[in-house]
């Protein structure tokens, strides 16, 4: 028991001995790799952050509504809209909805990929697959379209095709404004090179 005793009290004396070396060791292997760390390091990251974060200051999920003179609601939607670094009045929209709802209870619906604000001449210029539906069933496609935000007209640039209860249309141009023999109806005007394919949908049996 004497025996046991004793390696018990050696062990207790080694280790008291071989722990705080062992300690020391690693501690002296940490600052060591330490000293081959620049602590700047990370600076660049955190400036790139910082910048990004400036650059991509802007609005998310931005609703503007307006009324015209002709009683025409207009409502502006988006996913995000960003300030042009290259327009200090303009900004930079993604994933557009635009609706007009006109006096008489027609409407129009517009949706597009992004397109850029003119807050000076309340204009916004819609791109990236623009689709027009119109309460009637009329479906439009276009590359670019602009919309006056204070007024209720819409007119593409460039080529245009529409799918609607008549056939098919396609046309260099077209817009959407107010009649001007009607002032409370909108009319949608095709121009340059208009191409019709009349193909009527048949109607339902009475029942």
């Amino acid at each position: 028991m004497a025996r046991l005793d004793n390696a018990y009290s050696r062990f207790i004396a080694l280790a008291k001995v071989l722990l705080p070396l062992a300690a020391l060791v690693i501690l002296s292997t940490f600052f060591l790799i330490s000293r081959d760390v620049d602590p700047t390091a990370s600076i660049p990251y955190a400036q790139v952050d910082v910048e990004k974060l400036i650059r991509d200051q802007g609005v998310t999920a931005p609703t503007y509504s307006t009324l015209t003179s002709d009683g025409t609601a207009i409502t502006f939607r988006a996913d995000r809209v960003l300030p042009d670094r290259d327009d200090a009045s303009g900004g930079i929209a993604e994933m557009i909805r635009l609706r007009l709802d006109y006096a008489d209870g027609s409407h129009v619906e517009v949706v597009s990929g992004m397109g850029t604000l003119d807050s000076g001449a309340e204009q916004a210029r819609l791109k990236d697959n623009v689709v027009i539906t119109t309460s009637d069933g009329n479906r439009l496609t276009t590359q670019v379209l602009v919309s006056d935000l204070n007024n209720a007209w819409l007119r593409s640039e460039g080529d245009v095709q529409m799918v609607g209860r008549v056939g098919t249309v396609s046309a260099g141009g077209m817009e959407i404004r107010q009649s001007e023999t009607d002032p409370d109806h909108h009319v949608v005007d095709f121009h340059d090179g208009v191409k019709l394919v009349y193909s009527p949908q048949p109607k339902e049996d009475a029942r």
